[in-house]
């Protein structure tokens, strides 16, 4: 997600210091094109580190909503060549059934062999290339709100972001007797993918938590962090709320206030409870909200840019842009749910 996100409520000062902050990253932007465009060639060949341009990556676009919070995919890699780079709001989980494939985050990457998986967070921008063909994959993608407040009476502790919030390295995964786990259960998720629509979001659910409890109960993750992450999401739940409870925009520091802390104070707990900035979290909750009315409704884009807090019309049409490369328009016309790259 990028740019700043002008919306009512704003004071000059702040519009201004999102000005000055939009400005510095395009020109940060121009310099390091220039820079990388001289010396990446050589540089990074020589110490294999993985940098991506907007041109390289897909922006993806899922149609998930709060009554379908997770998405499924079987997929089949036929050739090594395949690979690409993408990002995306939802979260993302997969297994490795069959083959071999190699995961990429920036500057870090990891091979991946059936039994196996990778966890991807909000808008992180990661990629893959097939190493052993044929590469049947299972993907989950699903929407952060729904791990957010999923509470259950037998752990409220329990904090199902955390196997996605944190560094690449340090997220958990499949070893020993475990792996043998991990497969049983993207094999069940296959099969899920051919149930009834009446049971098949249930059985999306129940698999998920399986997979993420089975990687957690690994020992991958230490107990420290892990009370930690639990206590940051316990203090940040009043904005969660706040966001929900309204179609407005919500300003850091209201949310802050909400949570009685600082900004900078409230920042720092609710990236490492969600794994993303509280701007970004609003901001993608309204625009999902957006989205949503104009595949729903034949509703005038002003007057779903009027619901969702949004300035004006424009004011969407540059957010939309920016966060699923096309147009309001163009996003209903194709129902939300196609995939196209972001030049």
């Amino acid at each position: 997600m990028c740019g700043a996100c002008v919306g009512a409520g704003k004071g000059a000062g702040q519009v201004s210091s999102e000005f000055a902050s939009e400005f510095a990253s395009k020109f940060a932007s121009k310099f390091l094109s220039k820079f990388t465009s001289k010396f990446t060639s050589k540089f990074f060949e020589r110490y294999r580190v993985r940098v991506w341009t907007d041109a390289d990556i897909r922006r993806m676009s899922f149609s998930l909503s709060a009554r379908d919070p997770i998405g499924l995919s079987l997929v089949c890699h036929r050739g090594r060549e395949e690979g690409f780079s993408d990002m995306h709001y939802p979260l993302e989980v997969g297994v490795v059934l069959r083959g071999r494939m190699r995961r990429y985050y920036g500057g870090w990457e990891m091979d991946v062999a059936p039994g196996q998986v990778w966890l991807c967070g909000v808008w992180e921008p990661h990629g893959f290339r097939i190493l052993l063909a044929p590469c049947e994959v299972v993907v989950l993608v699903v929407v952060p709100e729904f791990l957010l407040n999923l509470r259950r009476a037998e752990d409220l502790q329990l904090n199902w972001l955390s196997p996605f919030s944190r560094h690449p390295p340090d997220r958990p995964q499949a070893h020993g007797d475990s792996r043998a786990q991990v497969l049983a259960i993207a094999r069940r998720l296959k099969r899920a993918g051919r149930v009834s629509a009446r049971h098949h979001r249930i059985w999306r659910r129940v698999l998920l938590m399986e997979l993420l409890l089975t990687l957690m109960h690994d020992g991958s993750l230490p107990a420290s962090g892990e009370r930690g992450l639990a206590q940051a999401r316990v203090v940040v739940n009043p904005a969660v709320d706040l966001v929900f409870a309204t179609r407005r925009f919500v300003s850091e520091q209201t949310a802050a206030r909400a949570c009685g802390m600082c900004r900078n104070a409230f920042n720092r707990h609710f990236r490492e409870a969600t794994g993303t900035s509280f701007a970004k979290f609003a901001l993608r909750h309204r625009l999902s909200g957006a989205g949503l009315q104009l595949t729903q409704t034949d509703d005038p884009i002003k007057a779903v840019a009027a619901n969702w807090g949004f300035t004006d019309a424009s004011h969407l049409h540059r957010c939309f842009t920016r966060h699923f490369a096309c147009t309001p328009a163009e996003y209903r016309e194709r129902g939300g749910a196609r995939v196209r790259p972001l030049h």
